[in-house]
């Protein structure tokens, strides 16, 4: 602290405000206690990422920094030495925690930092009590526009040559990884679960013209954008998108919409992105044509009040093959037939 005020001092003799510190100190984990008991006003933003992935690339930092002075560094030391230290750093802190339930921590999520990092910027502003200006971000913007996470070469290592087992993680760290990482894995795997059912429902509302629940598939502001062979459309709004789809899947028409290989991603609570490959076949009884073909889909999911649902979608014609039928199929079932919009009525 003393060290902190000679700095402010420096700082206001050089005509600086120097009204609030803001520190990246991971060792305050150590002694979480006394930083409060020094600094009472303080507010500490603590981060969350699984130690598998944290502890090991850790190891491999200091090892390397060590290697700048040491060049036979032990990195079986450097590994098990940071591991041990985070161990402890994320004990206490747990236990402080559970002692003061109204201390002033925000959790912040690695992957919420890498999926929405504007957001959380904006939530550790509101947490200190500061408004964002409007400048600053959208230097900030700029900023990740032009260092982009996926331009930069990955850090390559493991953690067996720090020393360090997944084995050993797990134990360690077992308190912790209850309290922060399993339960928001376990929150991940049911959203996709929940994704996976909204979108093969998507394909079974479709295929059979089931408007009203395809409705609640639907958020009102979606967004769809077909790319076809030889069209292309864009539609805004759920109820329009609702009326071409009774158009299309009228009663001359038989649909078989086969999604599969889902790539899903959660990026927060309450968004997500995925991409579907599409297998599909149409016959347009009116006109003799069967059109088949491939094609990707590529979604926005959006949750609201505890459901998902789709806020955009964009269809992209891989191939499609359009051929004329030279005699009616045999129809022994045609549930379109039955359910599908009259075609002559509109």
């Amino acid at each position: 602290k003393r060290m902190l005020k000679f700095i402010q001092w420096q700082k206001r003799r050089r005509g600086s405000s120097a009204l609030r510190w803001v520190l990246k100190a991971p060792h305050h984990l150590r002694q979480i206690d006394v930083l409060f008991k020094v600094f009472p006003g303080a507010q500490v933003i603590q981060t969350h990422r699984d130690p598998l992935e944290t502890v090991p690339s850790s190891g491999s930092f200091i090892h390397n920094l060590r290697r700048v002075y040491m060049p036979d560094a032990d990195p079986v030391r450097a590994g098990q030495q940071r591991s041990a230290i985070y161990a402890r750093g994320m004990l206490e802190t747990l236990h402080y925690r559970d002692r003061n339930p109204a201390a002033p921590f925000l959790d912040v999520w690695f992957a919420d930092t890498v999926n929405r990092p504007l957001e959380v910027v904006r939530a550790i502003y509101a947490c200190v009590g500061l408004e964002l200006p409007a400048d600053v971000e959208e230097r900030m913007r700029a900023h990740l526009e032009h260092n982009r996470r996926e331009l930069r070469p990955p850090h390559s290592y493991s953690m067996e040559h720090f020393g360090l087992s997944e084995q050993q993680i797990r134990r360690d760290f077992a308190a912790y990884r209850a309290r922060y990482i399993l339960p928001r894995e376990l929150s991940i795997l049911a959203d996709l679960e929940a994704i996976q059912r909204l979108k093969h429902a998507y394909f079974r509302c479709v295929d059979t013209a089931s408007l009203a629940e395809l409705r609640t598939l639907l958020h009102e502001d979606v967004v769809v954008h077909f790319v076809g062979g030889s069209y292309e459309t864009v539609v805004r709004g759920r109820e329009q998108y609702l009326e071409l789809i009774a158009g299309l899947v009228n009663n001359q028409m038989i649909a078989q919409h086969t999604g599969h290989h889902p790539e899903i991603d959660v990026t927060s609570e309450t968004e997500a992105t995925g991409t579907w490959y599409l297998h599909g076949h149409f016959y347009r009884l009116w006109d003799m044509h069967h059109v088949s073909g491939t094609a990707l889909y590529r979604d926005r999911y959006i949750k609201e009040d505890g459901r998902w649902q789709i806020i955009e979608s964009r269809y992209e014609s891989l191939c499609e093959i359009d051929e004329v039928m030279e005699q009616p199929p045999r129809l022994t079932a045609h549930y379109l037939g039955k359910v599908g919009r009259d075609r002559q009525s509109g």
